[in-house]
């Protein structure tokens, strides 16, 4: 079933008048004529067919008169979108055909996926351990040796050398691992600009292919010939079944009615509407856990907000008067698809509107990867040369870092509440089993949490064991930090490639920040705020821009004007929640960034009086994120990828903006 709707020409506006014959007056405003070509039909094609939809007359054009006729064709396609094998899903990166009958095979399994899947949760956490061998772990998993067999595990890569029968085991066990962890979906979204002959005929010769990349890859590459370039790029992140919204705009203040009131006085109504790029994202993952289905909405507009005027006469005076009116050019896309890992869409390609750069396409393609969660393996500690044992008899005195709720462990009861700081402590260093011979004391300071002990060493070891274990239930504390970063579209495009399909983003930020010392990427703010797990805090570095928002004529015939603050800056709002593990966190966000200063222009409006009435107006130009994701302590993350707005070289040069966040779990004492 098809509706399709073409306009071969641009609106056409005229003056018309009508007479109201009550009082004879006439009222002059302007209409718009909208030349179009309308085809509704219901057709039958089979996959790889193209049909003639309709042909037409090019009606409102300067050909409509000659010989000239438009025609509109279907060319449909199916594409099987089958869920990748195993071992592509695993992201095994080759699998070679040795002698002997052995198949040589890498895979990328992130560091902690084999010590993880051979260990319980409580073993894994308890602390640092030595990492567990590749051959222990396929052993385990029920793989024995193979004469031949080897198998290796450096930098994120597993390489393995086996039958063909264990290779698609070894698969199908990384992929099983994997898809019991946490996971994010990050996507990529890329629209270029291109010649439209050249990506016509791309999208006709890949049009039957269950996947982009390679028509991506083709218009990537004339990028690189200088024979297109890039219009806007996004990357985000986000937990599956979280709706995400992403916008980098110009919120355009407008003039959106004009009127008079029963006095004959002016009614002004402003609104707002946003005009750069703006993304949702509805991703929802299938029974299975290969396939995602995501429901995606995209809107970009292809030039600024163009303003004009328009002339009008009031019946009741015969007197003109004129307001301006503002014509935005956008394209907007609605779609729901199926996508697994690792694969590529082309999402819409279509014409800009208003375009002065010859004949021009716009082609926005879709990344997506979904990339699993692994806590960080902590090295087992340097060993070191044992010390001689401590005499148990022996006396010292040691330094207690203590949660901060560390007095209200032990109960309300009346009489501990009547016990003095020091004393109440000792009675939980008693209940814990340590003894106080005489010389022994205890010195507990509240408002820095710590406390002081003086004992024997055999006693201090209890001591020891009870604080680790009160740290260890205390509630923990969440530390995150937002950066944002500016820099070359080119560099900061291949830092997100690279991340798109890894948990841990630390190598991607650390060369961020080498960057910004060499001079080639900015810092452009930071902000870090601490939280309890389960409370949402927010930050804000903001000035507080007043506006007008309102205009009105009072009785006198004086122009009232209403104002509104906008806070202008950067506002962070992230609410973490700690996982059953401990180490790892849910976190929603929500940051907000100014790209760049708000920018005041002047509108005017010519009542039926005559009199002008003159009043500024603001736009604000912000990037704003609502997201969740799942993150490990003591993680970076790249959280976003977006091209900025508000100010000359942001639309003449490649430039773009990211926001990275790295978040760290906190226990008492740090």
């Amino acid at each position: 079933m098809i509706s399709l709707d073409l306009q071969p020409a641009p609106p056409r506006d005229r003056q018309v008048s009508i007479t109201e014959p009550k009082r004879g007056g006439t009222a002059e405003f302007p209409v718009t004529d909208i030349p179009g070509l309308h085809f509704s039909t219901q057709i039958s094609c089979p996959a790889g067919r193209t049909r003639l939809i309709g042909i037409s007359k090019p009606v409102g054009t300067s050909k409509q008169n000659n010989d000239t006729l438009w025609a509109a064709f279907l060319t449909f396609n199916v594409r099987s979108i089958a869920p990748l094998l195993a071992s592509k899903s695993a992201a095994s990166s080759h699998i070679i055909q040795t002698s002997g009958g052995m198949h040589t095979a890498a895979f990328s399994v992130p560091e902690g996926l084999l010590d993880f899947s051979m260990e319980d949760a409580k073993t894994f956490f308890s602390g640092p351990r030595k990492p567990v061998q590749p051959q222990a772990w396929l052993e385990s998993s029920g793989i024995k040796p193979s004469p031949g067999a080897t198998a290796t595990h450096a930098k994120g890569v597993l390489t393995i050398v086996n039958t063909p029968d264990n290779v698609e085991r070894v698969a199908s066990l990384i992929d099983d691992a994997l898809h019991h962890r946490p996971r994010t979906a990050a996507f990529t979204l890329h629209t270029l600009q291109a010649p439209a002959a050249f990506l016509r005929d791309l999208a006709h010769r890949t049009s039957a292919t269950a996947d982009d990349a390679a028509m991506l890859a083709a218009v990537e590459a004339a990028v690189t010939r200088g024979e297109a370039r890039f219009i806007d790029t996004h990357f985000l992140a986000t937990k599956p079944a979280s709706i995400t919204t992403h916008e980098s705009i110009r919120e355009h203040a407008y003039l959106s009615r004009f009127g008079t009131d029963a006095k004959g006085q002016p009614q002004l109504t402003f609104a707002m509407r946003p005009v750069g790029s703006i993304l949702k994202l509805d991703p929802v993952v299938d029974t299975n856990g290969r396939m995602l289905q995501i429901k995606l909405e995209h809107e970009l507009h292809s030039a600024p907000p163009e303003q004009r005027r328009e002339q009008f006469r009031d019946p009741a005076s015969s007197k003109p008067f004129e307001m301006p009116v503002v014509d935005f050019h956008s394209s907007r896309t609605v779609t729901d698809i199926p996508m697994t890992s690792g694969g590529t869409r082309l999402i819409s390609l279509n014409r800009p509107t208003s375009h002065t750069e010859g004949d021009v396409l716009w082609a926005t393609f879709m990344k997506y990867e979904l990339v699993s969660h692994l806590p960080k393996v902590e090295p087992p500690p340097l060993e070191k040369k044992k010390a001689d044992p401590a005499d148990p008899k022996a006396w010292n005195t040691r330094v207690y870092h203590l949660p901060p709720d560390f007095t209200a462990s032990g109960g309300d009861t009346a009489e501990g509440a009547a016990m003095d700081g020091n004393k109440l402590v000792q009675r939980f260093l008693e209940g814990a089993g340590a003894l106080f011979p005489e010389g022994a004391s205890v010195s507990y300071t509240l408002a820095a949490n710590t406390m002081i002990v003086r004992n024997t060493n055999e006693n201090l070891a209890i001591v020891d064991a009870y604080v680790e274990s009160i740290t260890k239930l205390s509630p923990k504390i969440v530390a995150c930090t937002m950066h944002v970063l500016q820099g070359p579209g080119p560099m900061l495009r291949r830092i997100a490639a690279q991340a798109a399909n890894k948990s841990e983003h630390r190598s991607e930020f650390d060369e961020m920040l080498a960057a910004i010392k060499a001079g080639s990427v900015q810092s452009l703010n930071t902000s870090r705020i601490k939280t309890k797990s389960g409370t949402r805090a927010t930050a804000r570095q903001i000035v507080e821009h007043a506006s007008i928002t309102g205009v009105s004529i009072n009785d006198r015939g004086e122009p009232v004007f209403e104002q509104k603050m906008r806070e202008v800056g950067l506002r962070f709002e992230f609410e973490p929640t700690v996982g059953a593990d401990g180490v790892t966190m849910e976190l929603t966000l929500s940051p907000e960034f100014h790209t760049a200063e708000p920018f005041e222009h002047r509108e005017h409006i010519i009542d039926t009086q005559g009199r002008r009435l003159e009043f500024p107006l603001t736009d604000y130009f912000t990037t704003k994120l609502t997201t969740g994701i799942t993150i490990p302590d003591g993680s970076a993350r790249l959280l976003s990828l977006y091209k900025p707005t508000g100010k000359p070289e942001f639309e003449k040069e490649d430039i773009l903006q990211a926001i990275f966040i790295t978040c760290d779990l906190l226990r008492a004492g740090e």
